[in-house]
Order: C-alpha cells, then structure tokens, then sequence
C-alpha cells in the first residue's frame, strides 16, 4: 500500500470558469515544525491542468518567512488531476 503525503490544510477557490485557486500548507521535510505554503492557481486547458501562477514560501517554527524558487516542470512532471 502505498502511503500518500497530505497537506496539513487546503483550502481551494474557483476564480472563473476555468481557473481556481488554491492555497495549501505542507509540513517541512527535515523540520516538520516548520512549514511550505504553496499559492497556485491553475487554469483548466482541454483535457489537462496548466499552472499559471506558483508561489511558495518557507516559515520556520521562529516565524521567518523565505520565497523558494520556483519549481520547474517537464510535461511528464506535471499534475493533470483536477484539483479537488
């Protein structure tokens, strides 16, 4: 079985009639204390979901806050689920 990381909140937002937005908060990695929260917003495009925007931000358990680079993506690397 396996085991799927979830975010510790979500919350998701339809904007128009084809994009949404949606907020997430992800436990860190090496310090789960801390925390990535990840902006998107997504437009549906035929079959598949693009990204037209992305933010992240790093906050430590002390409260400091970090903009992360942004992640690039293959095609192949590319969610095409429908957010939910």
């Amino acid at each position: 079985m396996i085991n799927m990381v979830q975010p510790k909140a979500r919350y998701m937002r339809r904007l128009d009639a084809d994009r949404y937005l949606s907020v997430s908060i992800w436990a860190g990695r090496t310090h789960p204390e801390d925390e990535i929260i990840r902006v998107q917003i997504r437009k549906r495009n035929q079959q598949d979901w693009q990204t037209e925007s992305d933010l992240s931000i790093y906050r430590t358990a002390g409260g400091v806050y970090t903009e992360l680079k942004p992640r690039e993506q293959s095609p192949s690397q590319a969610p095409s689920a429908a957010p939910r």
